[in-house]
């Protein structure tokens, strides 16, 4: 293994992924309350449908938790839940791809309106292909997440049946740990492990799907079809740079909790991930072009 190859190309990549974040904000100059207003309108939406199913839950008398802090099974809820959840695939996906549309024109120096956002309900095509293009990566991300963490979640699940823990406030007290709670513990520490462990790789997997909407909003003429496997094939060697990308900003969510910030996080991250994203994409088919452009190794026998 050449180290120092490796090495100085994690510094070239180090370099890309600081140059993206200060061009994010390059971009953003005289944008930023057009940014903060399109954040909003994402926030208010998803604010006005949890009222609304917060509303028809009250009136059929499901809360989305019982009194004693578990989840509401019923078939009352699960109805509910399912028909909002359907609702917001039908409105967030045109709209959040609009919203990277509009960011990438940013990169472009296009003059995008806040108005823009809304492009991808104008025609029943674009739309069909939003929602299409987020329902694909949906059940493909679903399908991986079953597939990495399945077996560390049924360690947790069995953990809990078999050996129920006693940490009641006598037993806590008197200092004394029975056999199922020693098990139990030993056994929630190793399925905790290995659940980071298969979170780290579907955080590496999906990856693969990060390029796609940025792909879509390019030219949208593409099939969902066409910019996932396009997304798939540009991601290969670059999923691990995307993921540092992503995680370089985990401080930042952090700071989400409070609220405020996320006026400044979201439309920084939206920006630069619409910067990296462009990086890839042209420098791949730059690379794919250079090696069609090269004459073709002719061995001639003698």
């Amino acid at each position: 293994i050449n180290f120092g190859a490796y090495k100085l190309m994690e510094v070239k990549m180090s370099r890309i992924r600081f140059q993206s974040k200060a061009n994010g904000l390059m971009t953003l100059r005289g944008k930023w309350l057009k940014a903060i207003i399109i954040f909003m309108l994402m926030v208010l939406l998803v604010l006005g449908f949890n009222e609304i199913d917060q509303s028809y839950r009250a009136a059929f008398g499901s809360p989305q938790f019982l009194s004693d802090g578990s989840l509401n099974i019923s078939q009352a809820s699960l109805i509910i839940e399912a028909v909002f959840a359907f609702v917001v695939l039908l409105f967030l996906p045109p709209l959040f791809t609009g919203q990277t549309e509009w960011y990438w024109g940013l990169t472009e120096a296009k003059k995008k309106g806040i108005g823009d956002v809304f492009g991808w309900f104008g025609s029943f095509k674009l739309y069909i292909k939003s929602v299409g293009l987020a329902f694909n990566i949906f059940v493909r991300c679903l399908l991986w997440a079953i597939l990495t963490c399945s077996v560390s979640v049924g360690i947790l699940w069995a953990d809990f049946y078999y050996f129920p823990p006693n940490f009641s406030l006598a037993a806590l007290n008197a200092q004394a740990v029975d056999y199922n709670t020693t098990v139990f513990c030993m056994l929630a520490a190793f399925a905790g492990l290995l659940l980071l462990g298969a979170l780290f790789l579907l955080c590496l997997i999906i990856m693969r799907y990060f390029l796609a909407v940025f792909l879509m909003v390019e030219d949208n003429r593409r099939s969902v079809r066409e910019v996932v496997r396009t997304s798939l094939s540009y991601s290969k060697g670059q999923r691990w740079g995307m993921l540092v990308f992503c995680m370089s900003f985990a401080l930042w969510f952090v700071s989400l909790f409070l609220w405020l910030p996320a006026l400044f996080v979201l439309p920084y991250f939206n920006a630069s991930a619409s910067v990296y994203a462009k990086h890839i994409i042209f420098t791949r088919r730059a690379k794919d072009k250079s090696i069609k452009a090269q004459p073709a190794d002719i061995t001639v026998a003698e």
